[in-house]
């Protein structure tokens, strides 16, 4: 976006992109290549065919604690999360940023004290298998491809997991896989975490959806399951606030 000054750019949001603009009457060329939000680098080129001053700002998400900004061999701290730092500068040819905002495991309170799973820019969910099954058929203007479809769960649900915000760091483990053609897909998605859970009972389906949460912490018996969460946009049937255990 342009800058409110009229004269630099603003990155309000980081995905691949190129922008062609003109400023101070010189062509500019912006191109931001990224797998973000699955991960933490951001690679800027700013591309100029004569030397031009503009401003760069550059969003800092408010969980982007002790970001980091590399212009060429220029490294650049202080970047303060929750604001935009302000990369003024004269550039020339073509100049290359690398933003880094490292992604920490982070743990949200709920309704009825449940918990969710954050990393970055992401909530995630419980990975589910799922069976999906074509509805109303015999319904005019549901001939494929416009076909209407339920999915529901094969694999269980019902977890409560067994992790603490005092110890989070040692409780998740996160990976990272390569990233396909479909990544907000359960089988494609680029990142996902290992928790241990356990099936919690009491924990019911009602009218075909998950029950009210329990509140937590609960108590349950059984063995512990290393269960995955992947990121919320790749699932289908979502669970993401969970109950956790006494």
């Amino acid at each position: 976006m342009r800058s409110g000054e009229g004269r630099g750019l603003a990155a309000a949001a980081y995905a691949p992109c190129v922008v062609q603009t003109v400023i101070d009457g010189i062509p500019v060329e912006i191109e931001v290549d990224t797998q973000y939000p699955f991960r933490e680098d951001i690679m800027i080129r700013v591309r100029v065919e004569e030397p031009v001053s503009f401003p760069l700002h550059l969003r800092i998400p408010g969980w982007a604690e002790e970001a980091s900004l590399a212009v060429g061999d220029e490294l650049h701290g202080d970047l303060e999360a929750g604001t935009f730092h302000r990369l003024e500068r004269r550039w020339e040819g073509d100049d290359r940023i690398l933003l880094r905002l490292p992604m920490r495991a982070r743990a949200s309170r709920r309704y009825n004290n449940a918990i969710a799973v954050e990393r970055g820019p992401l909530v995630y969910a419980l990975k589910l298998g799922e069976e999906w099954k074509r509805v109303n058929t015999d319904q005019p203007h549901r001939e494929m491809p416009h076909g209407d479809w339920e999915v529901y769960p094969t694999t269980s649900w019902n977890y409560a997991l067994d992790l603490s915000e005092k110890t989070l760091e040692q409780d998740i483990e996160f990976s990272e896989h390569a990233m396909g053609k479909m990544p907000f897909s359960p089988e494609g998605a680029p990142v996902s975490a290992r928790v241990k859970g356990m099936l919690l009972a009491l924990w019911k389906m009602e009218n075909g959806s998950a029950g009210e949460l329990p509140r937590s912490p609960v108590q349950a018996e059984g063995p512990l399951k290393e269960l995955t969460l992947i990121p919320y946009g790749c699932t289908n049937i979502r669970i993401a606030e969970f109950p956790t255990l006494r």
